[in-house]
């Protein structure tokens, strides 16, 4: 693969923001501009979330997010509207190519008002979400732009379907009001191996991870 390097990169977070802040002066709204002074800054690297769950539920679909947070410019502050994520993901990511930026994938499995996330109801379906971005990236020919696969986010916080409501209460850290703030523990381990087992047999080229969140 062509992104396999051994020296380190210059990688930038652009979390969920590429593709949520493209209203005029939100900073995303034109992506080969903000790609272009990227590099320009020195960096080889983008890491960006790759929405598997709505891309595998709808890839031309039409989604309504809704907010993390409403007093930064981390994601849109309100309410918005996405869409299309095959084809968006894959036209941005021809617009690194074009660059020589490297992409990292990774999944905030944001919130929709419809709460599309909550489907995912095994390690199988977290691996077939995945399944579909890796395809829609194969068959765009954009295979040799992935950087690596990070299969959730801070892991497992951003991933409530991995638990029922008990399991959730147990994975806490007791008298912590924080929700992010969750250990990882002997569930959500199982479902991390065994998505990677389904992962890595299907596209074995790629390095995948988990990123940590184990405070």
């Amino acid at each position: 693969m062509k992104y396999l390097y051994k020296k380190p990169k210059a990688i930038t977070m652009w979390d969920f923001s590429w593709l949520e802040r493209r209203w005029p002066g939100a900073g995303f709204e034109d992506w080969d501009y903000v790609v272009s002074e990227l590099v320009k800054r020195g960096y080889d690297a983008v890491r960006i979330d790759a929405y598997p769950h709505l891309l595998s539920k709808d890839p031309e679909g039409v989604w309504t997010l809704k907010p993390e947070w409403n007093q930064q410019d981390w994601g849109a502050p309100a309410l918005t509207k996405v869409s299309d994520i095959r084809g968006n993901l894959t036209k941005f990511m021809r617009i690194c190519q074009k660059y020589d930026v490297a992409v990292g994938l990774s999944a905030w499995f944001r919130e929709d008002i419809n709460n599309v996330r909550m489907e995912i109801k095994t390690p199988q379906d977290l691996a077939n979400a995945w399944l579909s971005v890796l395809d829609a990236i194969r068959e765009a020919g954009l295979e040799d732009t992935v950087l690596y696969v990070d299969v959730a986010n801070e892991y497992p916080a951003w991933c409530p379907f991995i638990y029922n409501d008990s399991e959730y209460r147990a994975a806490h850290i007791d008298g912590n009001n924080d929700e992010w703030i969750i250990r990882t523990d002997s569930i959500s381990k199982r479902w991390a191996k065994e998505t990677l087992d389904i992962l890595r047999s299907a596209y074995p080229q790629y390095d995948y991870t988990f990123s940590q969140a184990d405070y």
